[in-house]
């Protein structure tokens, strides 16, 4: 994984919590689903993957860094990291995590920029099922066969691309993160069940 300077600097570094980053290199198999729940002021430093991943907050909200600007997702839906893309996330309120790495062959069917992705209901119920099995690397047929359904439901969602752009002068960089402040508090309050 590539690490570059961090983007988003919202809490002092004595507040941060560190988040492990996974090392897709060491994944067995195409598919890799994670499951997490990440307190406030969380942090995944930039980096990147060789791997695509979908990250879903199903309770809380979820925004993340690229270098194209900042993606802000509410829990209905995730954030699209395509493999190779650099990106960080700073939570500033605790969430439960969920995510699916998926192999670069799989990926090409998916788009090829970051963005938002709606989350449908047979998404989440597998994200259900496999976190409550414990099942981060699908082994059997029937596993196997419900990660394809994942894939197969994401290749069938349209990206939305909601992106906030970076500032770089810091009257700017102030004036950016107040309105975010305001949308991730207003999306804090919303979990989805």
């Amino acid at each position: 994984a590539s690490r570059t300077k961090p983007m988003n600097a919202s809490a002092p570094a004595a507040q941060r919590q560190p988040v492990a980053i996974l090392d897709t290199e060491k994944v067995q198999g195409s598919y890799y689903f994670r499951y997490d729940e990440f307190g406030a002021h969380s942090e995944a430093p930039p980096h990147s993957h060789r791997w695509g991943h979908l990250n879903y907050a199903s309770h809380g909200s979820l925004s993340m860094d690229v270098p194209t600007g900042r993606i802000l997702c509410p829990p209905q839906h995730g954030v699209w990291i395509p493999p190779g893309v650099v990106h960080s996330c700073y939570l500033q309120h605790a969430v439960q995590y969920r995510s699916v790495y998926l192999a670069p062959d799989l990926c090409r069917q998916l788009p090829a920029v970051a963005g938002c992705m709606p989350i449908g209901p047979i998404v989440k119920a597998i994200f259900l099922d496999f976190g409550a099995r414990g099942v981060q690397v699908p082994v059997t047929a029937q596993d196997l066969r419900l990660a394809q359904v994942v894939h197969d439901q994401l290749c069938a969602t349209p990206l939305e691309l909601s992106v906030l752009p970076v500032a770089t002068h810091p009257a700017l960089q102030q004036v950016l993160a107040a309105m975010q402040e305001e949308v991730m508090s207003q999306l804090h309050g919303y979990d989805d069940n």
